[in-house]
C-alpha cells in the first residue's frame, strides 16, 4: 500500500455519520391544588435499524450481525447464492427473510444497512452497490483486494455520502485491545512509536472453500490477514496514513495450490 492523497483512515472517517440524540426529562411537580395539564403522550420509542446481509462466505458473518444486533438492529433477511451456507445461517438467524436475490435486499427501503462477509474480491463491487442503493455497508476484513477497487469505493462513498466500514474484529471485538486502545489514549505508556503483530493462522485445508487458494480472490495474505495489523498500527500509533517500506510473501510449503501465500511479512512507517 503506497502513500495516498487520502489515506484508508480519513476514507473512513469521512464516511462516518453522527445522528443528534433527544433527551426527554420529566416535568417537575406542580403545587398542591393547581390545575396541571394533561400529560403528554410518551414518545414513541424509536425505530429499530433494519439490516440484511448479502454473502456468508466466511464465518465472520456471524460476528457481524451479533454486534449490529447488540447495537439495537434489526436482521430482516438474507441472501447468499450456495444453498449450504444460506440453510446454516437460516437455522442460525431463524427470525430473517430469505431473500430470493441481493437486488430484493438492495430494493428494500426499509433496509438502512447491509452486512456481508462474501469472496473478498467480490466485496467492493457489492458495497459500490449498496451505497448506490442509498444504504450503507459494514464489511469484513478484507474490505476490497485491489487499489483499484478502493479507489472506486471512494468515489462512490463521496457522491452518495454513505458509510463503507470495516468490522476490523481483532480491534474492535476484542476487550484486551479495546482496552489497550483506552490506556494509550490516556497516555499510560507513553508515545507509542512501535507496534508488533503477529498473525499465525492454522491452514486446515479440508475445511477451506476453492476460493481461499486462488490469490486474485481473497487477495494475498497481506492484503487479507495482515490487514488486521495494519488497522491496529494506525490506532495505536496514531496515524492516519502509513508507507510500506519492506515486505515479502511467499509459498513456502504448499506447492501443490500455487495461488497460496502462506506467509508474509511487512514493515510500516506512519505518520502519528
Amino acid at each position: 500500500m503506497s502513500k495516498q492523497r487520502r489515506s484508508r483512515r480519513q476514507f473512513l472517517k469521512s464516511s462516518i455519520t453522527t445522528a443528534a440524540g433527544m433527551a426527554w426529562v420529566a416535568g417537575r411537580g406542580s403545587p398542591a391544588g393547581a390545575q396541571t395539564a394533561a400529560a403528554p403522550a410518551a414518545p414513541a420509542r424509536a425505530a429499530r435499524l433494519k439490516f440484511a446481509a448479502i454473502g456468508l462466505n466466511h464465518g465472520h458473518i456471524g460476528g457481524q450481525v451479533d454486534s449490529v444486533k447488540r447495537g439495537g438492529g434489526q436482521l430482516v433477511s438474507f441472501y447468499a447464492k450456495e444453498p449450504d451456507l444460506a440453510d446454516a445461517f437460516a437455522k442460525r438467524y431463524p427470525e430473517a427473510k430469505r431473500a430470493r436475490s441481493e437486488q430484493e435486499i438492495l430494493e428494500d427501503p426499509e433496509i438502512k444497512l447491509v452486512v456481508s462477509a462474501s469472496i473478498p474480491d467480490e466485496r467492493a463491487p457489492l458495497g459500490i452497490q449498496v451505497m448506490k442503493h442509498g444504504k450503507d455497508f459494514m464489511v469484513d476484513k478484507p474490505g476490497m483486494t485491489t487499489l483499484d477497487q478502493l479507489a472506486q469505493a471512494r468515489r462512490v462513498q463521496a457522491e452518495t455520502k454513505r458509510i463503507y466500514s470495516i468490522l476490523y474484529s481483532e480491534r474492535l471485538e476484542n476487550r484486551a485491545t479495546v482496552k489497550a486502545g483506552e490506556l494509550v489514549k490516556a497516555g499510560a505508556i507513553g508515545r507509542v512509536i512501535q507496534t508488533i503483530g503477529m498473525g499465525p493462522h492454522r491452514m486446515t485445508p479440508k475445511t477451506r472453500p476453492a476460493w481461499f487458494f486462488e490469490k486474485e480472490h481473497y487477495g494475498g495474505i497481506l492484503t487479507d490477514i495482515a490487514s488486521h495489523q495494519f488497522d491496529q498500527f494506525l490506532f495505536f500509533t496514531g496515524s492516519n496514513q502509513a508507507e510500506i517500506v519492506a515486505s515479502q510473501v511467499g509459498n513456502v510449503a504448499h506447492p501443490q495450490w500455487p495461488g497460496l501465500e502462506d506467509f508474509g511479512d511487512v514493515m510500516l512507517h506512519g505518520n502519528g
